[in-house]
């Protein structure tokens, strides 16, 4: 995940631009539930975010002339001191209201969290509400936070690149880039790469690279951190941690050796599936200069992809999948907001979060993201339009995992891939280092 913090607290920015400006333009939405939810609106709630102040400001100060009394002030942080500045914030009991998180940023903070007990939003109801990812944001005895915005990962191809080669459909399955037609990778007679046809085996230049490997860990059945329940001696739930990447599948393979095994091939000149090495500039550079086949980005990069080469004739798939295996996904981002147990005005944060629930904005959030919303009703619709006829369906299988630390975590994929493809260590010696340096940052 390159570039993770950047993109995860950009978005928490415009999540709340859009969250702002549908209360602001299109009145209050009414909570499930409530008859009045005017009523518990009051004072002001502190959200945290990177844009621009006067941007923001622009889009937040008149939200006093819809709700009395009420008010929603937004303060800009620094990308690369985010984290540190919350944590600081609530030592000296100068934090926000409220905060955009994922996954790995809630295992570290969830004692900060103010959960909704199970009684009140129950965890069968939260299961039926939202897509399987956002289980990510359930805790030992309450739902942590809310989940506003799903990025699939998607395939991208090259239409010209693929139809030149005879090539009707983009694949199915792993398996089939096997024996796709040798035009589109080519190496001359030096050896040299002069076609690429997909970016897979290496780390540096891949965008994705650690997201792309757990994929297809995540495929073959393996989570590569698996959440156990347990309990105090005074009967406290509460979450262990266990890396699992070494452990076997359901057909007795090593997932982690099989994974690694598939995904270095394309860097190695030995191999016929020899298509891409260390020389070449990032994967999505590439792909918009038109010469690589396909690219596995998020849902969210179509935009700026199509902006940066208008001339490119491009679409999306969903990923492949293993053949004749069970297990469908895709990996994806998912982004929620919760509630600071520090709040000094945790009442009207709750019920500002509530608004989250509802199906009426939800779309709006997906719509100006490029992403997906996380709720089932809204998901199971069926779209129209090409983009989010593939993008919906991969936010419905879209997995995630418990990355306690993703800048220190891509290190460890940086390390286990180098290190397999430059044969400085075996696949069983690349996972088991892996394994036992990521169960070490597990709490």
């Amino acid at each position: 995940m390159k570039n993770t913090v950047f993109q995860f607290v950009l978005i928490s920015g415009l999540i709340f631009s859009v969250i702002l400006a549908v209360l602001i333009f299109s009145g209050v939405i009414g909570i499930p539930g409530k008859k009045n939810p005017e009523a518990n609106l009051s004072g002001t709630v502190t959200i945290w975010g990177t844009l621009p102040e006067a941007q923001m400001n622009a889009i937040i100060d008149p939200i006093g002339k819809s709700v009395k009394n009420y008010s929603v002030r937004y303060v800009q942080k620094n990308v690369e001191t985010y984290e540190d500045d919350f944590v600081q914030a609530l030592a000296s009991g100068k934090g926000p209201d409220m905060i955009v998180l994922d996954p790995g940023l809630l295992i570290k903070h969830s004692d900060k969290i103010a959960s909704t007990p199970y009684k009140t939003f129950s965890e069968r109801d939260y299961k039926d509400l939202y897509v399987d990812i956002a289980n990510l944001f359930l805790g030992p005895d309450g739902v942590l936070a809310i989940p506003v915005s799903i990025d699939p990962m998607v395939m991208y191809y090259n239409k010209d690149t693929l139809a030149a080669a005879g090539i009707a459909s983009p694949p199915l399955h792993w398996n089939e880039f096997l024996s796709l037609p040798a035009s589109l990778s080519k190496v001359n007679e030096n050896g040299t790469l002069t076609k690429n046809m997909v970016a897979l085996g290496e780390y540096d230049n891949i965008e994705h690279a650690k997201d792309i490997v757990s994929m297809l860990a995540i495929q073959l059945g393996n989570p590569i951190v698996e959440a156990q329940l347990a309990y105090t001696d005074d009967k406290k739930p509460y979450y262990t941690y266990k890396a699992v990447l070494g452990r076997e599948n359901q057909d007795g393979v090593r997932v982690g050796e099989s994974v690694l095994r598939f995904y270095t091939q394309f860097a190695d000149p030995a191999k016929q599936t020899y298509s891409w090495n260390k020389t070449f500039p990032s994967s999505r550079t590439m792909f918009i200069s038109g010469k690589l086949a396909f690219y596995f980005g998020y849902a969210s990069e179509y935009k700026g992809i199509a902006e940066k080469n208008p001339n490119l004739r491009f679409d999306i798939a969903r990923v492949p999948q293993v053949k004749d295996y069970p297990s469908k996904n895709t990996v994806g981002q998912v982004l929620g907001v919760a509630v600071l147990k520090s709040s000094k005005n945790i009442d009207a944060a709750f019920n500002t979060n509530q608004y989250l629930v509802s199906a009426e904005f939800a779309p709006y959030i997906a719509g100006a993201l490029g992403t997906a919303p996380a709720r089932r009703d809204l998901l199971s619709v069926k779209q129209e339009d090409a983009y989010n006829g593939i993008v919906y369906p991969s936010a419905i299988i879209a997995s995630s995992w418990y990355d306690p630390d993703a800048i220190a975590t891509e290190a460890l994929f940086k390390r286990m891939i180098s290190n397999s493809v430059s044969g400085r260590s075996t696949l069983y010696d690349s996972v088991n280092d892996f394994v036992n340096s990521l169960q070490d940052m597990l709490p």
